[in-house]
């Protein structure tokens, strides 16, 4: 093998398709930053560990913060009372 040259491997590619499973405490910061409570990070976290955090067809959660997005702009639009530091309820 040539030196400075990177081989790609098959456990790097399997590698890169794992997905990023955050930590709680990542979960409740985020919601934090976004104007959400720490029962509704609560919530969110435990939804999706409940389902090993792949989506509603059964695949693999690859970017979580977009999921959690997807879940406050959900929870705004069936609450519109709640507000958020993002603005996240279209008027």
């Amino acid at each position: 093998m040539q030196q400075g040259r990177y081989v790609l491997r098959i456990d790097d590619v399997a590698r890169s398709t794992i997905t990023d499973i955050p930590c709680f405490v990542q979960v409740t910061i985020f919601f934090d930053q976004k104007g959400f409570g720490r029962e509704d990070a609560e919530t969110f976290f435990k939804e999706y560990s409940a389902r090993h955090w792949t989506g509603t067809k059964g695949i693999p959660v690859k970017n979580w913060r977009a999921k959690a997005l997807d879940w406050m702009w959900r929870r705004q639009k069936n609450r519109p009372y709640l507000r958020s530091k993002s603005k996240l309820m279209i008027p």
